[in-house]
């Protein structure tokens, strides 16, 4: 079930960042630490599947719904 969960929400996650690192330096000259940003996401991506997966097996709910906030959040923002 973790790797089904996993499935679920990484594809979405990789297409958004991958679309954003693209087309951030094309609309607007004035980011200039884009990269840092995308690496920011997608290293806040990583803690809270990490931090949801390890909730999951360890059977603590409150690990899981923070990695499932922290998830969420960063495919929103």
């Amino acid at each position: 079930r973790v790797l089904a969960n996993d499935t679920e929400y990484i594809p979405y996650f990789l297409a958004l960042l991958v679309i954003m690192f693209c087309t951030v330096p094309l609309r607007a000259s004035a980011y200039h630490n884009y990269l840092a940003r995308v690496l920011v996401y997608g290293l806040f991506f990583t803690i809270g599947r990490y931090l949801h997966t390890i909730g999951y097996l360890l059977r603590h709910t409150y690990g899981r719904i923070l990695g499932f906030l922290i998830t969420v959040v960063m495919l929103f923002v």
